[in-house]
């Protein structure tokens, strides 16, 4: 543990440089969205300093989730087969003395959707494994977990409500010209429908540290840890665990003045204990790659996509999403 956060340290000591890019280079709001994981309040990773004093900064973001994973174990079964769509509204204003406070409102809506053969054929163009999706018919929707005979949850037609309101706030500990650290807090709240996997039917707190620097004009990077307290959920309340630790790590790259490049790696603690099915006790790990340009002064969009192979049982197997941020 000391070598790692030597390394730590290391890594973001003072270089030269500027955070001016630090509004073109900012991380991908990546989530787990996987319903049985995207329920509770794991915060996606944000911008590495809060918005300035009397500034307001507004994300509009859109996810296009694909699942598909199975396995059974003595008494256990899942099935997780479908499509997930997360419109969300974030809005932020800062406050005096480098704070921040704000909202995210989202609209999720699980269904069957239209992707398993496009996603099938790219399996086949580039050589990697299906998981089983060739052993069942295509756009169906299925999320389902059987324990000792009895099916405690069996979602198979489509729904679409609010999911679970976030409030959060924001404080930037340090800013140099190179480096920054901003500390960030969420509550989310149970606003969804957890008997149709929009929302965990708890109040959860989580509280993150993030430390950003740039290197020279063109490179960005910004890793963040933090640990979620998972209130009592509705969801598969007896296997659910009270702490849930997170971390990511985003590397960005201005190509050209109007454009950037970015990979980030996510990764959270399982939330579930006592199952022997490793869909609910691995920890989950994505890496999503994107671009990000910027279409008016201080108005920017990201395109992210994620194809899990590291941990697909766990994490989504296919992810995309676009953000439109912008600041005034």
């Amino acid at each position: 543990m000391r070598r790692f956060f030597a390394g730590i340290v290391l890594m973001f000591g003072p270089v030269v440089g500027s955070l001016a890019c630090a509004d073109f280079l900012q991380p991908f709001a990546i989530r787990n969205n996987n319903p049985f994981f995207g329920i509770y309040g794991i915060p996606a990773m944000q911008a590495p300093v809060v918005a300035a004093q009397g500034e307001s900064s507004t994300q509009l973001l859109l996810d296009v989730v694909s699942h598909f994973t199975d396995a059974e174990s003595g008494s256990e079964f899942i099935a997780i087969d479908g499509e997930t769509y997360r419109v969300a509204l974030r809005i932020a204003r800062g406050l005096q003395d480098q704070w921040e406070i704000g909202a995210e409102i989202p609209l999720v809506s699980h269904s069957g959707g239209v992707l398993d053969g496009v996603i099938n054929e790219w399996h086949d163009f580039f050589g990697l494994p299906k998981l089983g999706r060739d052993r069942v018919e295509d756009d169906r929707l299925r999320f389902q977990y059987v324990r000792d005979g009895e099916t405690i949850i069996d979602e198979q037609s489509s729904s679409t409500g609010i999911g679970d309101i976030s409030l959060f706030t924001g404080k930037t500990l340090m800013r140099t010209g190179n480096y920054a650290v901003t500390l960030r807090g969420q509550v989310k709240l149970p606003t969804g429908d957890p008997d149709r996997l929009r929302g965990s039917g708890g109040t959860d707190a989580a509280l993150s540290a993030t430390a950003s620097r740039t290197m020279g004009k063109n490179w960005s990077m910004s890793a963040r840890f933090g640990a979620v307290y998972l209130g009592s959920g509705d969801v598969l309340p007896e296997l659910q665990r009270r702490w849930s630790g997170f971390g990511s790590v985003f590397v960005g790259w201005q190509a050209f003045r109007s454009w950037s490049l970015g990979a980030q790696l996510d990764a959270h603690s399982p939330v579930y204990k006592s199952s022997n099915i490793d869909q609910l006790t691995e920890t989950a790990i994505q890496l999503s790659f994107g671009a990000s340009a910027r279409i008016g002064k201080n108005t920017f969009l990201d395109l992210s996509f994620t194809e899990d192979e590291l941990n697909p049982d766990v994490s989504s197997d296919f992810a995309f999403q676009l953000r439109l941020r912008t600041r005034r």
